[in-house]
C-alpha cells in the first residue's frame, strides 16, 4: 500500500520592485546616469535621455532593446487615423 501525500505549498508572494537603494546602483546603459523609479513603479528612468527601462519580475531590464522613451510609448498608445476609441 502507497500514500500519496501532496506537499503543502503556500502561494508564492506578489513580484515586488527592486528596493530602492539598490536602484541607485544601477546607471542608464547610453548615458551612464543613475536611473529612477517611474512614478507607476513598473519601470526606471534615465533622467538625461529619458529612456524608460521596464522592471519584469522584480528585476530592471537594463537593454537599450528594452528601453523606451516616453513620446514612443505614447506614440504606441494614441489610436491611429481611422481606428475609433
Amino acid at each position: 500500500m502507497t500514500s500519496e501525500t501532496t506537499p503543502n505549498i503556500a502561494p508564492s508572494p506578489p513580484v515586488k520592485p527592486p528596493a530602492e537603494p539598490m536602484i541607485e546602483l544601477i546607471c542608464c546603459v547610453v548615458c551612464r546616469v543613475q536611473v529612477v523609479m517611474t512614478a507607476d513603479r513598473h519601470g526606471v528612468q534615465c533622467p538625461r535621455c529619458h529612456r524608460v527601462y521596464p522592471i519584469e519580475d522584480g528585476i530592471p531590464q537594463m537593454l537599450l532593446e528594452s528601453a523606451r522613451r516616453p513620446s514612443e510609448t505614447a506614440t504606441e498608445d494614441a489610436p491611429r487615423f481611422g481606428e475609433s476609441t
